[in-house]
């Protein structure tokens, strides 16, 4: 038997073996996803109809699940096409339209912000669901904290740890985590770098502590380096240390 009848028979048998088999089972791969994305669609148009006193803005916070979800399903129409119809255009055309897909819910984020503000705070709210502290104990502790860091200046200490605030206000770090968090919206380091770069402003243009350097004025209020130093200044009061001074020494 020549070599190109060989061929021609062993491409019918695959053909005829795997290539039937390779297409029912594609199919039921495509009517699966199918069904699972109109699904979706029909659950999200059932859970809009039920939200009529909602916000535009709240509405528009589901209306990317929408978006998705029709995108999805114009992909699976054009895959299912070219699968069928055109398969030399599958490896070509649907990178491209999900490339597209993609960008557009980029977009679609970037023209809504208000779609993913808020995230954290419900991410804290279920983290501390189980918490026992009440309204009252998070404001008690919370003011006893902030005494506390003013009066005996604590962040001056460079190594101060969650663990040793929380045995001086007799709470778990846990608890002390949870009253920083809702109660100044900020985390642990972020709480008493806040405290450093207020006495740090207050020592920059303090006529008895002129005598010292930037480095010197940050170990002073507990950063370990300059560089630790700079980038919490530079966020909370947007600007560098060496700004901060020459704008107010600039007024004097």
């Amino acid at each position: 038997m020549a070599g190109q009848t060989k061929a021609s028979y062993l491409m019918n048998i695959f053909e005829d073996r795997f290539l039937p088999s390779f297409s029912y089972q594609s199919s039921i791969r495509i009517t699966h996803l199918a069904l699972y994305l109109v699904l979706c669609l029909v659950i999200y148009n059932r859970f809009r109809k039920g939200q009529s006193d909602f916000s535009s803005t709240a509405l528009r916070r589901f209306s990317w699940v929408k978006i998705l979800v029709l995108s999805s399903l114009i992909i699976w129409g054009l895959y299912t096409w070219l699968y069928f119809y055109n398969q030399q255009w599958l490896n070509q055309i649907v990178p491209v339209v999900i490339s597209a897909s993609l960008y557009g819910l980029g977009y679609y984020g970037y023209k809504f912000p208000e779609l993913f503000r808020n995230i954290q705070v419900k991410q804290l709210n279920s983290k501390y669901e189980f918490s026992r502290l009440s309204e009252d104990d998070k404001d008690l502790y919370s003011s006893t904290l902030v005494g506390l860091m003013k009066d005996e200046k604590l962040y001056a200490n460079p190594d101060l740890k969650l663990q040793t605030l929380a045995s001086r206000l007799d709470i778990s770090p846990q608890n002390l985590s949870q009253i920083i968090n809702e109660r100044f919206h900020q985390n642990f380091s972020e709480f008493v770098n806040s405290f450093r770069v207020d006495e740090a402003k207050r020592l920059l243009v303090d006529v008895a502590h002129r005598h010292l350097t930037i480095v010197a004025i940050a170990n002073e209020v507990g950063f370990n380096s300059k560089s630790a130093f700079n980038t919490a200044f530079k966020k909370f009061t947007k600007q560098t240390p060496s700004e901060y001074l020459e704008s107010k020494t600039s007024f004097r």
